[in-house]
């Protein structure tokens, strides 16, 4: 342990503090939205989910403000004390939100709960197969990583040649980028998508981050430059945070119980991590052949126009989804 107090002086702790985080957040947001697919029906979901998602946002601007103001006289190990403060507190929040839950009627919505209780839930992978609706699903939660990932390193490479020797100018440019996104965001979040969305649909809300990235791809071997590609970063983090986020989360509450509780936690976790390491190994696959940047962007223009596809064909599979459920009266 270092004598100064100092977590950084630590590689070990450094690393392991940094894993936990990562995969806190995943799990825990997993967690959280499946709760909310099993609490909201599916028109609330659609009427609400946007706002919720605006959290996100607002809880970004919160922190980078937090840290911009405090860092300074506070220093980073005490930063992390208030960091664990925040965390301890969703506690209470979550006993609040589950003691409302129970007072009203919970979302009856899911196709086969009672069936589900009578039989052995089927494997996960048989479940995915089985069904069109999820079989889409789980290829855009799949691309929604890899694709953004490429995005990133062109996005990084970028900002590297801008600011050669500047670290701190990076930094900076880099935390600026960071704010206006999630200031967007949660402006989008709290207005637009829960009035759009409708005539959007889950197809068109799906396919809205896949274009933003296309678009960065096919412009980048012209356009090479910071001001391109942190204009389309900042532009795929609001659509993947408002409409995107929105749409597909909702569209689980059309789904079962099962779905909602096992197939999802499956998709969201496993599938979105073996995505990032995917599109890992095919930007190592880039530099292994002598492809620079516009390389890695070509590679990426198919990989968006699958997105495309499979965000289409998801959009009207849950169509069909909503329809039977509304036939069958749940």
């Amino acid at each position: 342990m270092a004598t100064d107090g100092t977590a950084a002086a630590v590689p070990s702790v450094a690393i392991g503090y940094y894993l936990w985080t990562d995969v806190f957040g995943i799990m825990s947001m997993t967690l959280f939205w499946t709760y909310q697919n099993d609490v909201f029906t599916r028109d609330e979901s659609k009427k609400s989910f946007g706002l919720i998602a605006a959290g996100a946002p607002l809880g970004s601007i919160a922190g980078a403000l937090l840290m911009k103001l405090l860092v300074g006289s506070m220093g980073p190990v005490p930063m992390l004390m208030v960091a664990a403060g925040i965390f301890a507190a969703v506690l209470p929040i979550f006993f609040f939100m589950e003691r409302r839950a129970k007072d009203r009627k919970a979302a009856d919505t899911n196709a086969a709960e009672d069936k589900a209780k009578e039989k052995p839930a089927q494997g996960i992978l048989k479940t995915i197969a089985k069904s069109p609706f999820l079989i889409f699903l789980t290829i855009v939660v799949a691309l929604e990583r890899l694709v953004p990932d490429i995005t990133n390193y062109l996005y990084s490479v970028a900002a590297k040649a801008a600011y050669a020797a500047d670290a701190t100018g990076m930094a900076q440019m880099f935390a600026d980028v960071n704010f206006y996104t999630s200031l967007a965001s949660f402006a989008v979040s709290s207005v637009l998508v829960g009035l759009t969305l409708k005539k959007m649909g889950t197809g068109g809300a799906l396919m809205t981050a896949g274009l933003v990235n296309l678009a960065l791809f096919l412009m980048f071997p012209f356009f090479p430059i910071l001001a391109v590609t942190a204009a389309f970063w900042g532009l795929d983090g609001v659509m993947r945070y408002t409409w995107f986020k929105t749409a597909k989360e909702s569209s689980y509450a059309a789904t079962d119980r099962d779905t909602i509780y096992r197939v999802k936690a499956f998709i969201e976790m496993f599938v979105y991590r073996f995505a990032r390491g995917l599109a890992g190994l095919l930007l190592l696959g880039v530099a292994w052949a002598g492809g620079g940047a516009s390389a890695a962007a070509l590679v990426g223009v198919p990989l968006a126009l699958l997105w495309l596809y499979a965000s289409w064909r998801m959009g009207r599979e849950h169509r069909k989804l909503e329809a039977a459920n509304k036939e069958a009266g749940r």
